[in-house]
């Protein structure tokens, strides 16, 4: 126990879990200390280079496969020497994007507590999105995010 869990004899661990409803089924949450958030979001704003060049990787394929024809269409597409821009928007920040929301959500889901208090440390995403489709898993992290950090008016009805 810390010193404070000693001082007041409870275990803070306990008091740093929540709980959240979701479509019938009961969540636990546990709310991370600062240096673990702060190392959450460090994660998601400077995703790996690997996989931001995997996702580009895929991204680009099909572009690059009809490249003559792109550039023969007149198309407001430029192949660049590392990048694909098509208009103003760089493909190559398109997969940073996707893989850093990729991070965001399976952080997110790494903070829930299974009921038998199995960690979740080892997920990764392709195991999240094999059993969520995508507009669950943001609806999900967005209830994780209130859970951990409530807002003023959560707050103030308390």
């Amino acid at each position: 126990m810390s010193k404070l869990g000693n001082a007041f004899g409870v275990n803070l661990d306990l008091v740093r879990i929540r709980e959240f409803d979701y479509h019938g089924q009961t969540f636990r949450v546990r709310v991370p200390l600062t240096k673990e958030a702060e190392v959450m979001f460090a994660r998601a704003e400077h995703p790996p280079k690997e996989e931001v060049d995997a996702k580009f990787k895929e991204l680009s394929a099909p572009m690059y496969a009809r490249k003559q024809d792109i550039v023969d269409s007149g198309a407001d597409i430029k192949f660049e020497d590392n990048d694909i821009v098509v208009g103003d928007n760089s493909l190559r920040e398109l997969a940073k994007n996707q893989i850093a929301g990729n991070i965001r959500i399976l952080e997110s889901f790494k903070l829930l507590v299974t009921p038998d208090g199995e960690s979740l440390s080892s997920i990764t995403y392709a195991d999240i999105s094999d059993e969520f489709p995508l507009p669950i898993q943001l609806s999900l992290v967005k209830k994780i995010a209130e859970i951990i950090s409530p807002s003023y008016e959560e707050i103030r009805k308390n």
